[in-house]
């Protein structure tokens, strides 16, 4: 049985008053829901949507861990220098600005690409182009 016919069912018993209490509607509903007893077949496909998941995420974890290491070989590079404390402090201020505006930009770019997936989803393909180019400019 479908999940909405349930919660259509399971209203309209509670609206013809045949269940008395909150608990027992609750529960009533709570066991037309549960999961089958066999649930060894789960795991296969929880993992291999986790490979898929990971596939998926993968460049965008290694640009993250490389855009904050970016931060520590600069720490690192200006250490040595003569004046370290004003050089580490320059360097944190400009890792912080660098932060804030491609943070920035990121957010204008994730409200454009809705736009230019439904006009690929379309084929309409100038309209992707002109979205992406006024997206960037």
């Amino acid at each position: 049985m479908a999940f909405d016919s349930i919660l259509f069912k399971h209203a309209a018993e509670v609206l013809a008053g045949r269940c008395c209490t909150e608990f027992e509607s609750f529960t009533r509903l709570g066991h037309r829901l549960m999961m089958p007893a066999n649930t060894s077949s789960i795991g296969p496909v929880f993992r291999g949507e986790f490979r898929l998941t990971l596939r998926l995420a993968l460049p965008l974890i290694v640009a993250e861990v490389g855009w904050m290491s970016m931060g520590v070989v600069d720490t690192m590079m200006v250490g040595r220098l003569p004046h370290s404390a004003i050089a580490i402090g320059a360097t944190g201020l400009g890792q912080s600005l660098y932060s804030v505006v491609s943070i920035f930009g990121a957010g204008l770019l994730l409200g454009m690409d809705s736009f230019v997936a439904r006009a690929w989803g379309r084929e309409d393909l100038p309209d992707a182009r002109n979205t992406l180019l006024n997206g960037l400019t």
